[in-house]
Parts: structure tokens; C-alpha cells; sequence
């Protein structure tokens, strides 16, 4: 399983700005990348895309709880999809998605891969008592009893400010919590564990669990907490070993002074192992980011420490630079045995190169980074302003990687205003058979600047008005015969669509090595 990741910054999101990215039209094919900018023929065509999102299934809260009122297109816009796959049935599937932007979260359901999907709400959104629900991320595992498995859904939740800091008094209080399903996301626990809590000069952000392949009952989540004075941050991890009744929290060693780590990613080895891989930048350019100043440019690189119980782990290590002139978000994709994959683009030239990361000790060693096919001759994919998005990485059983992305080869750029960022998006599947990557169009074109978009509420004069915030919370699952299936997010052109984004299915085609 991977995800997308995250983190969006802090600054923008406790008044539901958000820094993210989108999706829509179905042409799927595929293509042996010697020609990696050539776009599928429409006799490659494949209808394996599934339109999961629909009309709301729970009530909306008003204005000023779950939306901000100088947004009000935020009631139409479906965001930040999870994916999970059972791993004792890989038929059924579940996702978790942002409702209306953060009016709450929806979750689906699947028993046949994916083809056809039951939508529900999922019970944690009081529009008297919580504001908002954001960075839904789920994983299913198998409990504490001999044939269940349990669903374990981490959302951040928004409350009315109780801080009585003057500058930072009306920012909301944010919660970290974790649900729980044994019947596969058809009903959840009536009382969520609440792991952690921030108010008055704090937030919590960028929510995260994953389970043990092996040990019944044992999952970890993750999440982020920053000072909105010093924007000094920290990352947490907290694990249960009884399938979610007892929680116990570890803060995650410090990345180097003078440096913060963003959008950490967890992976659990059959051994009990677990490595925590960040993407670390220095503080100025943190800083420079959440106030969303044009500019921003500095290194991003990469860092690990690994665990045997949660709780202990070893010092930070640098382990590879992602890029050096921009923060690049990763993702991560891991297995179960010990392999594990970190996938995110770089900066190449007049284009963007995605990159893998390999690891078959759950992090413990890793190979030198390596492109994931060729370089794609495209403006880069922006989470904001000087962010470049993460693809999402897949790891089918006995194949090599899958990588899937956002970009923008077929816009344009003479067909809109100078200084406009591209309006042309496609999302793709990049597939690793036998040392040769093919490449599978899977969404567009569509016009991402449509869907939604955040300007920060901490700025200052110099603010910058966002990217489109498409592709943040993507995730990606292994399915059987070398297959995979990602949810997608995507601006919606039919008129009659109940959203301006909507969350799609897609699964891949086997491409035969």
C-alpha cells in the first residue's frame, strides 16, 4: 500500500485553505515509454475507471463551521482520497475522502476490486462541536481475533479555539484521532481514540496509520504538531498492540538543527521493524512556504530512522537528496516483506523527473535513488507555490514498482496568460516490467486550475496565491495478477456532476514483460 503525501503546511489549513491538487475523462492505454511524451491511441481504450464519489451522503454544516464563507464553491469539491486493500481478500477495497472540502468524511466500500463501490459517512463530523475533518488515511489489518480484520481510520479534527494567545487566539483547536471498523467500513466506533490534542499557539496536521502484515492487532499512526509562532515542528508516532484500545506515543527524533521534516511516511517489516522516512528542509524555507511567499526555493532531502517497538528509534540519518532547489513531497510504498519503495519528482532540466528509492530491510539500508522511467517534458506538478507533488508508488506482489503522476505535457502554454500556471493535467501509470517501464494513461486532459485552490489565512502582503491542489492524499494498493488500483482526484467537466471534483477509481492494465 502507498499514499500520497503529504503534508500540506499548517499556516493554510486551520481556516480550510488547503495546499493540494485534481482529475476527469477516460482513455485508458498502454505504451512502452521509448516515446514517453505520446498519448494513448482511442484504440487502447479501457474502461477499468470508476467513478466512486457521488451525492453527499451526510449533512452539510453551515457557513463558518466546516467552510469558509469567502469559498463557497468548497461545497462541491471531493478531496484527499485513501485507498486501503484487505490483505486476506484483495476483492475488497476501502477509501476515505474529504467531504466538501473538510464538511466532514465519506467512506466507500468495495467487494469486487473496485468495479462498483457503496458509499456511507463515516459518524465523526458535529457541526455544533467539531468545525472539520481533514487528512482522512486508512489501513486494514488483521485483529486480535483469528479470522477479523479491523479498519483503522486517522482524521484530524477542527474545534472552536479555546486559546487565549492574542495573535493566534481564533485559530481552531485540532485533534488527531483514529476510528475503528470491523465490518469493513460499514460502521465505525462510536467513540474515536483521541491521540493527541493542540490548541491555542498549536496545530496538528497531516494524519497517518498503517498495521503489522503479521502481528494481529498491532498498527502505528503519525502526525505532525507545529508552534504557528515559531513554526517550529514535531513528528509523532503512536502504536496499539491491541487493535486500537491502548495507544502509546513516541516523538520521532529531531531532524538536523536548523531543519524541519515534513510529510513523514511509516513502513512495517515482517520483522517488526518499522522505518519512518521524512522529507527534511531547512526552517527559512519552512517558514517562507506556510506564509506562502513567492520564491521559495531551497534543498529537500531525505532522512530515516527505524524502529523494533515504536517507541525507541534510532537518530535521524540522511539517506538521499530528493532535490535541490525545491521541497519535494514523497510517498512511500511498502509490502510487508521488508521491501519498500520512496517515490517523489525532482527538477530536471526544462522538465520533471520522477524518482524510486529502494529498500529491502524496511529501511534499515537503501539504494542510491534511480529515475522511474525518463524525464517528462512538462512544467512541474505543484502542491503551491514552489512544492512539487508526490506520485504515488505501488508495489504488486512479485513485479516490479508501479508510479503513478500528475503532469502537464499536453498543455499549451501559449493558450493562456503569461505567468498562469499550466491548465492541461493528465495523470498517468508508470510500470517497472523486467528493467523496462511502460507508461498507461489513466485520467484527462482536464483543466486543474478549476478545482480547488488555498491561499494561505496566515499570510502576510507578499502572499502568493496557490497551485491547484489536485493529487495531495492519493493512495495506491497492490491487486492480484500484477494489477493496481489508485484513487485519483479530478476536476469534473460534465455539467450535470454533482461536484467540481470528484473521487475516481482507476485499475490498472496488466502489461505483459
Amino acid at each position: 500500500m502507498s499514499r500520497r503525501t503529504p503534508d500540506a503546511l499548517f499556516g493554510t489549513r486551520m481556516s480550510t485553505h488547503r495546499i493540494t491538487r485534481s482529475a476527469a475523462a477516460v482513455a485508458v492505454g498502454v505504451a512502452v515509454i521509448a516515446a514517453a511524451t505520446a498519448a494513448p491511441s482511442a484504440a487502447d481504450a479501457d474502461p477499468r475507471v470508476v467513478q466512486v464519489s457521488g451525492v453527499n451522503p451526510q449533512p452539510e454544516c453551515s457557513v463558518g463551521a466546516g467552510q469558509d464563507p469567502a469559498f463557497p464553491a468548497t461545497r462541491d469539491w471531493d478531496q484527499e482520497p485513501s485507498l486501503a486493500v484487505s490483505p486476506r481478500n484483495p476483492s475488497h477495497l476501502q477509501a476515505a475522502w474529504m467531504q466538501g472540502y473538510s464538511d466532514g468524511i465519506t467512506a466507500a466500500r468495495s467487494e469486487d476490486g473496485g468495479r462498483s463501490w457503496t458509499v456511507s459517512a463515516v459518524p465523526i463530523l458535529d457541526c455544533t462541536k467539531t468545525h472539520s475533518t481533514i487528512d482522512p488515511w486508512l489501513a486494514i489489518g488483521p485483529n486480535t481475533t483469528s479470522e477479523g480484520e479491523t479498519t483503522y481510520l486517522s482524521v484530524v479534527t477542527t474545534t472552536a479555539a479555546s486559546g487565549t494567545t492574542a495573535t493566534v487566539g481564533a485559530i481552531p483547536d485540532t485533534d488527531l484521532v483514529v476510528l475503528r471498523s470491523y465490518d469493513g467500513g460499514t460502521t465505525w466506533s462510536s467513540t474515536p481514540r483521541k491521540l493527541d490534542h493542540a490548541g491555542d499557539v498549536e496545530a496538528i496536521d497531516g494524519s497517518l496509520v498503517v498495521t503489522d502484515p503479521v502481528r494481529p492487532g498491532r498498527a502505528w499512526a503519525r502526525w505532525s504538531k507545529v508552534n504557528l509562532l515559531t513554526l517550529a515542528t514535531d513528528e509523532f508516532v503512536a502504536t496499539t498492540a491491541d487493535g486500537f484500545e491502548h495507544w502509546s506515543t513516541a516523538l520521532l527524533p529531531a531532524s538536523p538543527v536548523g531543519t524541519v521534516a515534513l510529510g513523514t511516511q511509516l513502513a512495517v517489516g515482517p520483522d517488526g521493524c518499522v522505518a519512518a522516512v521524512s522529507a527534511v528542509i531547512p526552517q527559512t524555507q519552512f517558514n517562507k512556504m506556510t506564509m506562502q511567499r513567492p520564491s521559495v526555493t531551497g534543498p529537500t532531502d531525505l532522512y530515516v530512522t527505524t524502529s523494533t517497538n515504536g517507541t525507541d528509534w534510532t537518530p535521524q540519518r540522511k539517506v538521499a537528496n530528493a532535490d535541490s532547489a525545491r521541497f519535494a513531497n514523497i510517498s512511500l510504498a511498502a509490502d510487508g516483506s521488508g521491501r519498500v519503495k520512496v517515490a517523489w519528482t525532482r527538477l530536471s532540466g526544462p522538465g520533471v523527473q520522477p524518482m524510486l528509492m529502494s529498500s529491502t530491510d524496511t529501511g534499515r539500508t537503501w539504494t542510491t535513488p534511480a529515475p522511474a522511467g525518463p524525464p517528462v517534458l512538462s512544467a512541474p506538478f505543484l502542491a503551491n507555490s514552489d512544492i512539487l507533488a508526490a506520485p504515488t508508488v505501488v508495489l504488486p506482489v512479485g513485479d516490479g514498482p508501479t508510479v503513478a503522476l500528475y503532469d502537464h505535457r499536453n498543455d499549451d502554454a501559449t493558450s493562456h496568460s503569461t505567468g498562469e500556471p499550466p491548465h492541461v493535467t493528465d495523470i498517468w501509470l508508470r510500470k517497472q516490467i523486467n528493467g523496462v517501464w511502460t507508461e498507461q494513461h489513466v485520467l484527462g486532459p482536464f483543466d486543474g486550475t478549476t478545482g480547488p485552490a488555498g491561499n494561505g489565512s496566515v499570510c502576510e502582503s507578499d502572499c502568493v496565491a496557490a497551485a491547484s491542489i489536485l493529487g495531495d492524499y492519493w493512495g495506491g494498493v497492490a491487486l492480484p495478477h500484477g494489477q493496481v488500483g489508485v484513487t485519483v482526484v479530478t476536476t469534473n467537466p460534465t455539467p450535470d456532476s454533482p461536484h467540481n471534483t470528484d473521487v475516481f477509481f482507476a485499475r490498472s492494465i496488466r502489461a505483459r514483460g
